[in-house]
């Protein structure tokens, strides 16, 4: 159990490296983060409209609104190695794969922790370009 601790910190300290020394990183990042705040504050927002309650957008587009929890964060710092890197052990198959599954209660935020992986990872394909003859730009020519 404590093995599986370390490994974890050591998974989330290579996100954390990945981000904060390679020069492309920060705009996926970025990407990620605008991603989960719009989303959020717009969800907010829906809910305060659906029960009657005259939502005012700049109340509900805070600070507190925008921000990750601790677990969102671990989760998506944990993947970015082998979402960055096709030839990633930990994607490539074999007993180093990994497949991660967040295990939390609803309404709890696992929503945003995935839509933070799914932009990360659109827009690290984009600037990948083509990737193992996958285009990253577009949908698959047909």
């Amino acid at each position: 159990m404590v093995k599986d601790c370390r490994e974890a910190l050591e998974r989330i300290e290579a996100g954390l490296t990945l981000i904060c020394e390679d020069e492309q990183r920060p705009m996926p990042s970025g990407f990620a983060n605008r991603a989960m705040w719009q989303q959020r504050v717009h969800s907010l927002y829906a809910r305060a409209n659906r029960r009657k309650a005259s939502p005012v957008m700049e109340e509900i587009d805070v600070p507190k609104n925008r921000s990750w929890r601790p677990f969102q964060l671990a989760f998506i710092l944990l993947n970015l190695p082998s979402l960055t890197n096709l030839d990633h052990p930990e994607r490539t198959g074999g007993d180093q794969a990994i497949a991660d599954l967040l295990w939390y209660p609803t309404g709890g935020g696992k929503t945003e922790a995935y839509l933070g992986l799914s932009a990360y990872t659109l827009a690290i394909r984009r600037l990948q370009g083509p990737v193992a003859g996958r285009p990253g730009s577009m949908v698959s020519p047909s």
